[in-house]
């Protein structure tokens, strides 16, 4: 079984819970956070865990009442055996999609945000974590010093392997391939960070991040910019790791919206009137135009597929650490650090529906749902 990007991060199975159908014997019962047992604290709980000692081991329940005394607690299901996993679903109009999901439980709800808040407040950790990197490092007289040469080769050699020459010949194509491929920093290597060089290069006039970050596009991506390319990204992002969360990559046809042919997985294979992919991703994944689906790298080579969640993730990162350090918070694209617009990927991504996207909203909502 494959592992899911960044696993010990990100909550995929708490998403894969919401394909699963309901065993008659599941019952959802409150696991503390940093233990991860049982918190049976309840005269109820302590009723509702002794009739289930036959598939529920005391070791599962903490009984720690004097040192464990955390208060944050999330839902996990228990029963003699788990439900089937269903296929994921495709909603909407394309490719004959029909809703067949719905969230039906407030403990469901609490697991959708659960990821939804993990998913935001990673990308915004890992981006204060670079510009902490990056403040440390720009103060380096070595670094200063030589950073001019090593721009000015870092620009040409990553712009060519983004977009191979591919341009779109939109404005600030050359911002979208720095950003596209640029990587971390290497402990122990010395100026290899791309984005360093990014924003030395904005700062020298070079580039104009700003202007890539807030431009908006007209035509099939009228009024937005960079947050067009996030509308698939992020789909294809998460979708990807359910997949292998959900044990599904020997499975096609139960790939939802990237099994072979569909509209989705089409639209990720050429742009619009703005990047849908990143042209060099399509090659590593054999995702172009006019490719045998059956033939492509995504997730049938899942090496290669993670390699291009990996620059996906990172992307995003460095849109959210670009936006912080050009102190640009009413620019971020909305799909990448705003909640409240990442769980209409994310519940599109499980077969959900806009109206279970709008049920989080509810946070007095405690009754199951109809």
């Amino acid at each position: 079984m494959a592992t899911p990007h960044l696993s010990h991060l990100l909550p995929w199975n708490d998403l894969v819970e919401l394909i699963r159908e309901h065993d008659p014997s599941e019952v959802y019962l409150p696991v503390g956070k940093t233990c991860g047992k049982i918190h049976a604290r309840t005269p109820e709980l302590e009723r509702m865990v002794g009739r289930r000692n036959s598939y529920i081991p005391e070791e599962q329940i903490c009984r720690d009442y004097t040192n464990c005394i955390e208060t944050e607690e999330f839902p996990s299901n228990f029963g003699k055996k788990k439900g089937k996993l269903l296929p994921f679903a495709i909603i909407g109009n394309c490719d004959g999609g029909v809703k067949v999901k719905t969230l039906r439980t407030k403990e469901q709800k609490i697991k959708l945000q659960r990821f939804v808040k993990a998913f935001s407040s990673t990308i915004q950790t890992f981006a204060r974590q670079e510009l902490e990197k990056l403040t440390t490092i720009a103060t380096t007289p070595e670094y200063k010093r030589k950073m001019k040469k090593i721009a000015t080769n870092a620009y040409v050699e990553t712009c060519e392997k983004a977009f191979r020459g591919k341009f779109q010949g939109t404005r600030f194509d050359r911002e979208y391939a720095l950003m596209a491929e640029s990587t971390p920093l290497s402990p122990g290597k010395k100026h290899n960070d791309d984005l360093a060089v990014l924003l030395y290069l904005d700062q020298i006039g070079q580039l104009n991040l700003s202007g890539a970050l807030t431009e908006k596009y007209g035509g099939q991506a009228v009024g937005h910019g960079i947050s067009f390319l996030m509308d698939y990204l992020v789909p294809f992002y998460v979708h990807c790791n359910l997949i292998a969360a959900a044990d599904y990559l020997l499975e096609p046809e139960k790939w939802g919206y990237l099994k072979d042919g569909s509209f989705f997985r089409n639209q990720l294979k050429e742009d619009c009137d703005f990047y849908t992919f990143i042209p060099s991703w399509r090659t590593a994944l054999k995702l172009e135009r006019g490719t045998d689906d059956e033939n492509s790298g995504l997730l049938r080579d899942w090496p290669a597929t993670m390699e291009i969640l990996r620059k996906t993730f990172r992307l995003l990162v460095v849109c959210e650490t670009l936006c912080q350090h050009k102190r640009l918070p009413n620019y971020r694209p909305y799909c990448i650090s705003s909640e409240s617009a990442i769980r209409w990927k994310i519940a599109d991504s499980v077969g959900l529906t806009w109206d279970d996207a709008l049920f989080l909203d509810d946070d007095n909502d405690d009754d199951e749902l109809e």
